[in-house]
């Protein structure tokens, strides 16, 4: 057909259109998304759809059981699963399985995860008006062993030779992989992941934010069973006792603020295990909308009562040699915790020691700073 008669064809249908239906049932025919198709009988319009199916949600259920839920029934088509680690790994084979509404997949992986280990899962997500979203998903296996850990000691002031730290003790034992520490205030950007190791029921990790310039050879992350591998040219850093470990600080910048809120989590950050909001008073309220949704996530989870600035523990007074510590922690250690469990805390259970009193992998000082 040509041009001139494909045209006068649609303005006789837009005529048609507008004498059957009025001008709005023209006007909507030409703001609708639309295509012309040649058929025997004539011209044929047909409404397209445009609007890609989107991904909503990618979780693990098991360490071999994956979920996809997106915003429209669909199908998922030419689902690849592999190592990320290796360049010519083997694709496994995934059984897709849907929910009645066809808008969830569950994928079941003929082998489980391995803990902490990449991987790279790719595919078409096709919707029932056959529009597709090519997706590439990687995630890190999943850790069915998160430890059950809490903040223990802060110090939020700190220098190149007296840097800053955030202390972390295990209640129960497990893996450390997909775990992560996120400041508010440093951002998501700048969160600490921590690396696949196994951890201890007892111990103490102490995750130092910045390197000793004149050393850093020595700014070594004690990963497995030798605790004495870092070690510094400065007392009261690092302990020969405890397990350190060092966040990436190229520009020796200061990393952690004298306000703000710190939170453990997991699964890419969905899911919150510990948090500590503290604040030196000098502010009405938080200063980074990051740091109010993880008040508030901490709130929601039970792990904090309040998730105001007010609510927060008062680090007031905290200098290098004065840090932030939890008192309840040896009363916590006495008790029997279970995978998964909510370790509630509050503003009362923080305090800062006395001057010359941090102790980054040791038990806290009980001798509070009288100001």
């Amino acid at each position: 057909m040509k041009k001139r008669d494909l045209f006068q064809s649609i303005v006789f249908v837009l005529r048609y259109l507008t004498a059957c239906g009025g001008i709005c049932a023209a006007v909507l025919f030409m703001a609708a998304p639309v295509s012309c198709k040649l058929t025997e009988e004539g011209l044929e319009i047909v409404t397209v759809d445009k609007i890609v199916p989107q991904i909503l949600s990618f979780d693990f259920k098991q360490r071999n059981t994956l979920e996809i839920a997106c915003s429209e029934p669909m199908q998922l088509r030419d689902v690849v699963f592999k190592r990320a680690d290796e360049e010519n790994a083997a694709a496994s084979e995934v059984f897709v399985s849907y929910n009645e509404k066809m808008t969830t997949a569950e994928l079941t992986l003929t082998e489980p995860t391995e803990i902490g280990v990449r991987y790279h899962l790719t595919g078409i997500v096709e919707d029932l008006n056959g529009n597709t979203l090519t997706f590439s998903l990687p995630f890190t296996g999943f850790n069915d062993s998160v430890p059950v850990m809490i903040f223990s000691e802060i110090r939020s002031e700190g220098t190149g030779k007296t840097p800053e730290f955030v202390e972390l003790y295990v209640l129960e034992g497990g893996n450390t992989a997909g775990l992560e520490v996120t400041g508010g205030y440093d951002g998501r950007e700048k969160k600490y992941m921590f690396p696949k190791m196994e951890v201890k029921t007892g111990e103490y990790i102490t995750i130092h934010f910045r390197h000793d310039t004149d050393t850093p050879d020595f700014c070594i992350d004690e990963r497995g069973k030798d605790l004495t591998a870092a070690t510094s040219a400065v007392n009261n850093n690092n302990c020969d006792t405890a397990r350190d470990l060092w966040a990436e600080n190229e520009d020796d910048s200061a990393r952690l603020q004298k306000t703000d809120v710190l939170a453990l989590t997991s699964d890419g950050g969905n899911t919150i295990l510990d948090a500590v909001l503290y604040s030196d008073g000098s502010k009405s309220d938080w200063q980074k909308p990051l740091s109010k949704e993880l008040a508030a996530k901490a709130v929601a989870k039970g792990i904090w009562a309040g998730g105001d600035i007010t609510a927060a523990a008062s680090n007031a007074g905290a200098t290098t040699t004065r840090t932030l510590c939890r008192k309840n922690v040896e009363a916590l250690a006495a008790k029997s915790w279970e995978r998964g469990s909510v370790v509630p805390v509050s503003a009362s259970d923080w305090f800062v020691v006395n001057t010359s009193c941090a102790s980054p992998g040791l038990p806290n000082s009980q001798e509070a700073w009288q100001p």
